[in-house]
């Protein structure tokens, strides 16, 4: 049998459209997901004078970015979510959270808190637990949080929790009336340094993800917890700010800000979500340093803004 030159171009030629076609699509995908990183890691040039830990995690796609990713940073009231979600997983348990008790004064706590103003004209106030956990994620209310945590055991019950469901790296240690006691002082800063009420952009990232894929406890509950992300009414400035029309937001912010005007932590963790059914994970911790509030705060919304700009992208290929 004679096989002629044509012949063997074509089947040369017929192999190199297949390998085009089996490796492009592949090559497209790790080129889009590498720029999702290097849109990240163009918005830190030049470098924030600060700790910083930053994930993103897109859900479709499975892209994600990261800069100082596993880095360690005070949570401040974003600590707040895994109480919440301990709560709301401890109701698949039989925890009731529209049992209502009495919250008195000797509850307060200082810093932020609705609730204490309320406490302070009023004496007493009588609170659900689910009242609780909607005024600790919504307002960030210190005083709610700390009588949630305290009728579901204290911080080793959340410890048990986030260990349970395989988030040791997130780590709630002190009521917010421990916090708030030590603020400022040498205590505190020790405990920065021990990694207490801290946690990764990546730890966080996990924790939102696993949340929305109904890992961490119920269907009805994580509709509940996430239903409470959607509601928070803090961090105007932040990931909100960087969303587009028709985009929207469940999260959770923290802040830290000494007398003297050094920040310990401007942080939003949160899932931002597009009209075409876009969802991306956003976390941004920007933790001890000199950087001030409104640079701290214009990095996290211009963090929303690429990563909606990234989506974008790949919604109109």
């Amino acid at each position: 049998m004679v096989t002629s030159k044509f012949s063997i171009s074509m089947r040369h030629y017929v192999v190199a459209v297949l390998l085009v076609i089996i490796i492009a699509p592949g090559q497209a995908a790790t080129d889009r997901c590498s720029d999702l990183q290097r849109r990240v890691e163009t918005l830190l040039m030049p470098p924030l004078e600060a700790s910083i830990s930053i994930a993103l995690i897109d859900l479709q796609s499975h892209c994600s970015a990261a800069v100082n990713g596993d880095r360690p940073v005070p949570m401040m009231s974003v600590y707040k979510l895994p109480i919440v979600l301990t709560a709301l997983a401890a109701t698949d348990k039989g925890l009731d959270l529209g049992r209502s008790m009495r919250v008195t004064r000797a509850d307060i706590v200082s810093g932020h808190s609705p609730l204490a103003d309320e406490l302070r004209r009023m004496g007493s106030r009588n609170r659900t637990l689910r009242e609780l956990a909607s005024e600790a994620m919504l307002h960030s209310d210190n005083t709610s949080s700390d009588v949630l945590l305290a009728q579901l055991g204290g911080p080793a019950e959340v410890r048990k929790f986030l260990l349970a469901k395989g988030h040791g790296g997130i780590s709630v240690d002190r009521f917010e009336r421990d916090i708030e006691r030590d603020y400022g002082t040498a205590r505190f800063h020790d405990a920065i340094a021990e990694r207490r009420d801290s946690a990764s952009a990546n730890s966080l990232a996990k924790l939102i993800a696993d949340l929305y894929a109904g890992r961490l406890m119920s269907a009805r509950a994580s509709a509940e917890a996430i239903d409470l992300m959607q509601q928070v009414a803090t961090g105007s400035r932040r990931l909100r700010a960087g969303l587009a029309p028709q985009w929207r937001l469940a999260h959770k912010t923290g802040t830290g800000e000494l007398p003297s005007g050094f920040n310990i932590a401007t942080n939003d963790a949160g899932m931002i979500e597009g009209p075409h059914g876009e969802r991306m994970i956003a976390v941004v911790l920007i933790g001890p340093g000199h950087a001030n509030f409104a640079q701290r705060e214009a990095l996290i919304a211009d963090v929303a803004r690429q990563a909606i700009t990234w989506l974008s992208a790949g919604t109109a290929d």
